[in-house]
């Protein structure tokens, strides 16, 4: 009956003593680190939209009204109606010219002698003729000035 009393031996479970290593979780509060995401406020730059505005420059396309300066292509048209007039007149000058002086006839015998050609009567006449002929060309230019004026209007 000796042999019960070596059950002493049961006292070594005072081992389980040790599970006080679980108070290292305080490491967790390092969580505070996420307080940096206040730097997305810098959105605020948007507002430099408003150089938007400049577009008000386009207001200087009112020089397009200097076009009405074709209007002084009117002129044109009277100068060259006067320039066809004045040499028409002219080419018929010398044709009338020519036809007086041809008209001094020659002195029969017995009358008394005319004067020379191109002296007295003879010119008289021949300045009379230039003279109708300088108030036809008058009048014509004249009435065809008319004319024009009237066909611009």
């Amino acid at each position: 009956t000796t042999s019960e009393s070596t059950s002493t031996t049961e006292s070594t479970s005072t081992t389980e003593s040790t599970t006080t290593s679980e108070s290292t979780s305080t490491t967790e509060s390092t969580t505070t680190s996420e307080s940096t995401t206040t730097s997305e406020s810098t959105s605020t730059t948007e507002s430099t939209s408003t150089t938007e505005s400049t577009t008000t420059s386009e207001s200087t396309s009112t020089t397009e009204s200097t076009t009405t300066s074709e209007s002084t292509s009117t002129t044109e048209s009277t100068t060259t109606s006067e320039s066809t007039t004045s040499t028409e007149e002219r080419t018929t000058t010398p044709t009338t010219l020519e036809s007086t002086q041809s008209t001094p006839t020659p002195p029969k015998p017995g009358q008394p002698k005319q004067g020379l050609p191109g002296t007295g009567e003879d010119v008289s006449r021949t300045l009379s003729a230039i003279a109708g002929m300088i108030f036809l060309v008058g009048l014509v230019l004249l009435i065809r000035s008319k004319d024009s004026s009237d066909e611009k209007d």
